[in-house]
């Protein structure tokens, strides 16, 4: 909110020379108050240009309609969020290969109309994480339905929002050039649409932005875990040799996926979804649950078009799962964010296992790294 009100105000928030008697006026008002990030103005100057340009225009937009609106901040976000439910009900149905009609009830309901997480997260506490997920499920959903020129806006605004569309550009750009006559010459405009998309949002901050960037990245993977990491456990339970357990873990994941590439067994879906989830869920070690779900619903949505039955399992897990966090985590606040933390590595644990039935199942074939096992429609 912070943020808002200082692009609401023509500020430039990344520049915290800029307008020092607003931001002092900003920080020591009601508005947004946090006893722990309004101790300082550089705190303050910080937390209010934490995120990318995109974000920050939107609540600079929000709040140019009404300054300082918490309830108007709720609503914008839970409209985006309904946005990302009829999305999901639309994958689901043209792209999912179910068996049963209660199959496609408790998925959509689930994932997308009665989501724990994103209730959670955008109505009752207001988060935009939802919208981030909804520009990168609507880039790859417009991909695949070769409307190009949709999908790379959607695919620049999901990266100048929070970053993370890059991790699926890959498989976008595969879909909008498979099976096209003219492939070079799509490909390089889509790159060049989203490209311009994205750079777009960033040209008024430039260069300023892109220090904290660097600042925000590197403390969201040199500090210690917190909040919902999965890291966090570890971290409790050996406090001396919790980074040692993480970079092994690291070092395995990549290793299993490396050899996998080699040998051609796996497909460029599945890269694209585990180079999200490792950045995501397991390399950075301070985000909440609203940001560890990202990856999470993004690649059960992905992975459920390829491999159903696993789509299925790990999203009824994911609606469980998510269901028991948010209920348990009531009763019990100090521990809520460790049940998360517990969610998201049995997420994990289910990706990773999947992972490696699928690998398993694939020993006797080839996986080109551009193969889409996929239909493209239920006919």
């Amino acid at each position: 909110m912070d943020g808002g009100q200082l692009v609401s105000k023509g500020v430039n928030p990344y520049k915290h020379q800029e307008a020092t008697a607003l931001r002092h006026a900003l920080r020591t008002d009601s508005v947004a108050h946090f006893d722990f990030v309004d101790e300082t103005q550089e705190r303050w100057d910080n937390y209010a240009s934490s995120n990318l340009p995109l974000s920050l225009l939107l609540y600079g937009a929000i709040d140019s309609v009404s300054s300082a609106n918490g309830l108007l901040y709720r609503l914008v976000f839970m409209f985006f969020d309904a946005l990302l439910a009829v999305l999901i009900a639309q994958i689901i149905l043209r792209y999912w290969r179910l068996e049963h009609q209660w199959q496609y009830i408790l998925l959509i309901g689930g994932l997308g109309i009665c989501n724990p997480i994103l209730l959670h997260w955008g109505a009752v506490v207001p988060e935009e994480k939802g919208l981030q997920i909804l520009l990168m499920l609507g880039a790859w959903y417009f991909a695949r339905e070769k409307k190009w020129g949709f999908s790379a806006v959607l695919l620049g605004m999901s990266v100048a929002f929070k970053g993370l569309g890059i991790f699926i550009a890959p498989l976008c750009l595969y879909e909008v050039t498979s099976l096209q006559k003219t492939a070079l010459k799509r490909g390089a405009l889509y790159i060049l649409l989203s490209a311009g998309a994205c750079l777009i949002w960033f040209l008024p901050y430039m260069p300023e932005v892109f220090g904290m960037m660097q600042t925000r990245l590197s403390d969201n993977i040199a500090n210690i875990p917190e909040h919902s990491s999965i890291w966090v456990p570890v971290y409790q339970l050996t406090p001396r040799y919790w980074e040692t357990v993480r970079y092994a873990v690291m070092a395995l994941f990549v290793l299993l996926h490396l050899w996998a590439i080699y040998k051609k067994k796996i497909s460029l879906l599945l890269i694209c979804c585990s180079v999200l989830l490792f950045f995501v869920d397991i390399t950075l070690n301070a985000g909440s649950i609203d940001r560890m779900n990202i990856g999470f619903l993004s690649v059960i949505m992905i992975i459920g078009t390829c491999y159903p039955w696993h789509g299925i399992r790990m999203g009824l897990a994911y609606i469980i799962l998510g269901g028991l966090t948010r209920l348990l985590g009531k009763p019990f606040p100090g521990v809520a964010e460790l049940m998360d933390s517990l969610f998201c590595i049995v997420l994990l644990l289910y990706y990773t296992g999947m992972l490696i039935t699928l690998l398993k199942q694939s020993s006797q074939t080839t996986i080109h790294l551009d193969e889409t096992e996929y239909s493209h429609s239920r006919a």
